[in-house]
């Protein structure tokens, strides 16, 4: 529900640098999110999108999207991760029929 109601904030258009500021916060405070969550939330290409969004007049969206394009790289690396270490372990069926 948290991760839903962040993503409303930065998917609307209306929504101010503060409060899009303040989103990036609290979705990076939350720490790695699951992929589960990422699947089903679809915040990351919320995130992405926010760090693609183009310039609004007199407003400097840079430090924004540069957190969005840390935050979304932070949620690649660690899911990489996670796929990575499964793909290492040894299946239960290989381990047990070795014995």
């Amino acid at each position: 529900a948290e991760v839903l109601r962040l993503r409303y904030i930065v998917d609307a258009k209306t929504s101010s640098v503060a409060e899009l500021s303040n989103a990036l916060q609290e979705l990076s405070a939350l720490g790695t999110l699951p992929t589960r969550v990422l699947k089903d939330t679809l915040i990351g290409r919320s995130v992405a999108a926010l760090a693609r969004r183009p310039a609004q007049p007199g407003v400097d969206m840079e430090p924004l999207q540069a957190s969005a394009r840390a935050l979304v790289e932070t949620w690649k690396n660690a899911h990489r991760s996670r796929h990575h270490v499964v793909a290492t372990l040894p299946s239960p069926s290989r381990s047990l029929s070795s014995h």
